[in-house]
């Protein structure tokens, strides 16, 4: 690097060597930036739209295991559940088995989520 007499900030010697990037390399970088975010973006919102029915099958799963609970201490076939913002109804059958659950559509934090129960197992299903 040449010596310039005076004082000179580093950015002034750059310009007047020629060295920096040019508008060519900068449009370029933010092309690939808008490439990553677009790729990025629908993957994150998926990932969440499935974090939220997990959430949704977590809850409604302990209030099926709580239901069956309740019905093996006092013999009550309803089991009402709370959940975030709404609330779940369990029905049971009258030896203690999953009957039906209501609502099996949920809205969890702007996503909407579908549970479907399998009797045989008691178990729930939930998809976003």
């Amino acid at each position: 690097m040449k010596e310039i007499k005076g004082k000179s900030s580093r950015a002034e010697l750059m310009l007047r060597n020629g060295s920096g990037f040019t508008l060519i390399e900068l449009m370029i970088v933010i092309a690939i930036i808008a490439i990553l975010a677009a790729i990025a973006i629908p993957q994150y919102m998926k990932y969440v739209r499935k974090a939220a029915a997990a959430n949704v099958q977590a809850s409604l799963s302990s209030c099926v295991s709580a239901a069956i609970a309740n019905w093996g201490d006092n013999g009550s076939t309803t089991y009402t559940c709370k959940l975030d913002n709404t609330s779940a109804t369990i029905t049971l059958t009258d030896n203690g088995t999953l009957d039906n659950i209501t609502p099996t559509s949920f809205t969890v934090r702007g996503h909407s989520v579908t549970c479907t129960i399998n009797t045989t197992t008691n178990t729930v299903a939930c998809k976003p």
